[in-house]
């Protein structure tokens, strides 16, 4: 296929126009693949963030010939994982641009289906949230030097609050992205079918499947806003009642340890391949009075604590559940090489420091499983593996 050929022929009629024309004023950086990983387009902001003249120049081009080597390989592999499983989805990617400074994006995915329901690519929308990230660190370190849990509690509230102001950014951004879509998809639309109704060379250029995903787009958009924005709203008032001892036994539901877990790891964001690391043994299950909320960040926490030390030493992580006569148990055990015996006695004290870190997400853990009813311990062997058992007391 001619790509810059069916490029320049798309550029002479009326819709491919409009709509390239509002895909360059959006705030994000938008952009389209085949199944192979060629690009078929994007939008100007992420053309020039790989340092092209045009949209057009990106046509027929892979993530080998505009990135790293290294950096290829990781967008392709989420790429190819997408199209393999058919499912969206929302990840964090640190990229190189242009001008050799390096990026973090947060990046909502989407397989692109042909008539017959196969996938034929994948559409992307991303968006460069560097400075929140770093805004982020900033606020971890100020976290890292209260030295009383009131100092610390209220350090929890700002960053909190910070994130929560970090997330409603980006999604007013895809809110403005689908108004944008919306508004000019009527006329697409109407002249789309005229044009393959009257069988004219546009629909050579843009073919069926590409035309679905601008059809759906928009559908697909609010959907992730409304439940991100729902997701931020009730993370800040769970948290927040916790920070403030406000969170009654009324406000505990029953919930399923298997459905949180499998919930957990799917809306966990592994890097490369870890996901391959955690294994998830589901021979027991039990219900517990609970927050799902506040369980994910505790079950959060530990996967990212854990995986910190296998990125430094190795080793996997192993969940399960199991129970004696008071208790029901959900542990987290990860082989990377274990922690010393002064860390673990330490390690749920917020303002504790050493050369191993700081555990303020630790001690909010632990605050959190107390508002359960329950109680999170630290076993370690030094050399071998640490593990944390998150009690529960049984329904």
């Amino acid at each position: 296929m001619n790509y810059q050929n069916d490029s320049r022929d798309a550029q002479n009629k009326f819709p491919f126009f409009i709509l390239n024309n509002m895909l360059d004023r959006m705030l994000g950086h938008v952009y389209w693949k085949d199944k192979k990983g060629a690009y078929l387009g994007c939008n100007l902001a992420q053309a020039k963030s790989l340092g092209l003249k045009s949209p057009t120049e990106i046509i027929g081009k892979t993530d080998y010939d505009l990135s790293p080597d290294a950096q290829a390989d990781n967008l392709t592999r989420e790429d190819q994982n997408i199209m393999k499983t058919a499912q969206a989805k929302t990840i964090e990617e640190v990229v190189t641009l242009e001008n050799g400074q390096q990026a973090i994006f947060l990046s909502h995915k989407f397989p692109i289906f042909e008539l017959d329901a196969q996938v034929a690519g994948i559409f992307g929308i991303s968006f460069n949230i560097t400075q929140q990230k770093e805004a982020e660190e900033r606020e971890k370190i100020a976290l890292a030097k209260a030295k009383t849990e009131e100092e610390t509690r209220r350090a929890v509230m700002i960053l909190v609050g910070s994130m929560a102001h970090d997330m409603r950014t980006s999604l007013i951004m895809l809110n403005l992205l689908s108004n944008k879509i919306s508004e000019v998809l009527p006329v697409f639309t109407e002249a789309y079918q005229l044009t393959i109704s009257r069988n004219l060379p546009l629909s050579k250029t843009l073919s069926s499947e590409q035309f679905e995903v601008f059809s759906t787009m928009t559908h697909v958009l609010n959907k992730a806003i409304i439940e991100m924005n729902s997701f931020v709203n009730d993370s800040l008032t769970t948290i927040t009642s916790v920070l403030t001892n406000n969170l009654t036994k009324e406000e505990l539901v029953t919930c399923s340890i298997d459905y949180c877990v499998r919930n957990v790891l799917q809306r966990y964001l592994f890097k490369d391949n870890e996901r391959r690391l955690v294994h998830w043994d589901r021979d027991y299950n039990f219900e517990f009075k609970g927050n799902p909320i506040l369980f994910f960040r505790i079950i959060f926490n530990l996967i990212e604590n854990a995986l910190c030390r296998i990125r430094a030493k190795g080793g996997e992580i192993y969940l399960s559940a199991d129970s004696n006569d008071k208790f029901n148990f959900f542990k987290v055990k990860d082989t990377a090489g274990g922690l010393c015996s002064e860390t673990t006695k330490n390690i749920f004290y917020a303002f504790s420091n050493n050369q191993e870190g700081n555990h303020i997400g630790l001690a909010f853990c632990k605050l959190a499983m107390q508002r359960f009813g329950g109680d999170i311990i630290c076993y370690s062997i030094d050399g071998e593996h640490t593990e944390f058992q998150l009690q529960f007391p049984k329904c």
